[in-house]
């Protein structure tokens, strides 16, 4: 799940024969001045205040997958991206944002430790990576459909990542303000949890400031995890639309099992 907010741009792309679109991930000079600096600000105080390793580990006790990546800034001094306004290999992509996440949330564990350091986020606020992404329609669509179109999505931090950082709600509240449409999405599994609940509290707010009930769209995820013995599909959208207080028409429930069952129906027929 990302930390930083990122943009995800689709765009109607060439065909390419069965295999997966290329993604191009584009960093601004702004986006990279951004964090540049964080990097130089997250060295400097892991080399000043987390030399010994104990202590180094001892801090990302919740989180150890950052520790290798704290390790290689405080050790080498430097970051393992090197400065490209596009990457468009997959595994660079996947490498950049992936460092990208962890430089932010490392940055987090200072400041919260460190009251004396200062490694704000702000620079981000207008500044966030964009992936492009190219689509293409499904064969049976009408024409009219078919024309060539953009959406702008943003991956905003989950609920639980932005209630434990100001900063990062500040981001999400940013970047939902903005928004048009909000796709909240909430899996099957976690229904009725406090995952949800500051999700449903996030999505409150947000409505009081648009004063608007139907700009908002609730996504249940993992929904082909439900038994016969659950509510039925019905029974389960009534009972998020109530929580999420939206409309019924305006809950849908995902599935990745049957999304692939449907669309190797589609390429078969």
């Amino acid at each position: 799940m990302t930390a930083l907010p990122t943009a995800v741009v689709l765009q109607l792309g060439e065909s390419c024969a069965g295999n997966v679109p290329p993604v191009q991930l584009v960093l601004e000079d702004e986006t990279w001045k951004a964090i540049e600096n964080l990097q130089s600000l997250v060295i400097e105080g892991l080399q000043e205040h987390f030399f010994n390793n104990n202590e180094l580990e001892a801090l990302f006790l919740s989180n150890p997958h950052l520790i290798t990546t704290a390790k290689n800034l405080r050790d080498q001094g430097k970051s393992p991206l090197s400065r490209e306004h596009t990457l468009e290999d997959n595994e660079q992509v996947q490498t950049a944002l992936t460092f990208i996440n962890e430089l932010v949330r490392i940055s987090i564990y200072l400041s919260s430790s460190q009251s004396s350091l200062s490694l704000s986020l702000d620079a981000f606020l207008k500044n966030i990576p964009s992936i492009f992404v190219n689509y293409q329609p499904v064969s049976s669509t009408d024409k009219k459909y078919k024309q060539r179109c953009q959406m702008l999505l943003i991956d905003t931090p989950g609920p639980n990542e932005a209630a434990g950082s100001p900063q990062l709600g500040r981001f999400v509240t940013n970047e939902l303000r903005k928004a048009d449409v909000i796709l909240a999405v909430t899996e099957y599994g976690h229904l009725n949890t406090e995952s949800e609940a500051k999700i449903v509290d996030n999505i409150k707010k947000i409505r009081q400031y648009k004063q608007n009930r139907e700009c908002i769209y609730v996504l249940i995820s993992k929904g082909d995890r439900r038994e016969r013995r659950d509510m039925s599909e019905d029974e389960l959208r009534q009972h998020v639309a109530a929580a999420y207080d939206v409309p019924k028409e305006y809950v849908f429930e995902l599935s990745g099992k049957y999304a692939l069952i449907a669309r190797k129906f589609l390429a078969d027929h």
